[in-house]
């Protein structure tokens, strides 16, 4: 099995390490930009499905993956983590922060949760043609693909497809809250594939909730990399940042 961990910025002085989980179809390439705005003493990690997508698979990928890269992030050596996940992937960080709360030899710091409707119960069975191409030319746009990169493209649609079946099959718990505080980063022009499940992100952690929305649509960790990285520092070291 494949570490699906992919060490985006190393720490000079390592004194936290960010996890960030991508976005459905997503890559860890979209928090490049984001890495280089956080301090040095920030070390930032990426978890790829792709690292592992050999032997994660079936109605439970998603929480198989989560405790795949829950271990990795053991075996790393991260004894301060704080976690980000973007879309789909705050619902994989849920998790993980679920398994790391167990292990003595990690402390959890904050959960950021980015552009995402908090876990239900039970998801839809799946999204309409409609909300799947929209999400795809949402994707296409963010990266700044043309009709000419076919062979990237049809990667794209391939990592979407296989994110959202993991997401259709996935099933929260509603009774295990989570330790650790949340943030809340939405755009302010959320499309319609958002689903309000009803729940709030609020319902699934026994800490502080904050909530900021910013400008953009669902994709809103474009263009809004600095904005984020100033409030990321600010709930890891203490104070407070304007993030308009």
């Amino acid at each position: 099995m494949g570490s699906p961990l992919v060490r985006l910025k190393p720490a000079s002085h390592r004194k936290c390490s960010l996890i960030c989980v991508p976005c459905a179809g997503g890559s860890p390439g979209q928090f490049l930009n984001l890495a280089r705005a956080l301090p040095g003493t920030i070390e930032v990690l990426a978890a790829d499905p792709d690292g592992a997508r050999n032997s994660i698979c079936g109605n439970d990928a998603l929480i198989n993956f989560s405790k795949h890269v829950s271990d990795e992030i053991i075996a790393h050596g991260c004894s301060c983590v704080s976690l980000l996940g973007y879309s789909i992937g705050a619902k994989i960080c849920y998790e993980i922060a679920k398994c790391l709360e167990k292990k003595e030899s990690v402390k959890l710091r904050h959960l950021f949760v980015v552009g995402s409707s908090p876990p239900s119960p039970k998801l839809p069975d799946s999204v309409g043609d409609k909300d799947y191409h929209e999400m795809l030319e949402d994707l296409y746009g963010a990266i700044g693909l043309t009709a000419e990169d076919e062979e990237v493209r049809v990667e794209v649609a391939r990592r979407l497809t296989r994110d959202l079946s993991w997401n259709a099959k996935y099933t929260a718990d509603e009774t295990t809250k989570i330790q650790i505080s949340i943030t809340e980063i939405h755009g302010k022009n959320d499309p319609s594939y958002m689903i309000n499940t009803g729940a709030k992100w609020s319902d699934f952690t026994s800490a502080e909730t904050t909530s900021h929305r910013l400008g953009g649509g669902h994709l809103v960790l474009k263009h809004n990399e600095s904005a984020i990285a100033r409030l990321i520092i600010s709930k890891i070291y203490g104070g407070s940042v304007s993030v308009k």
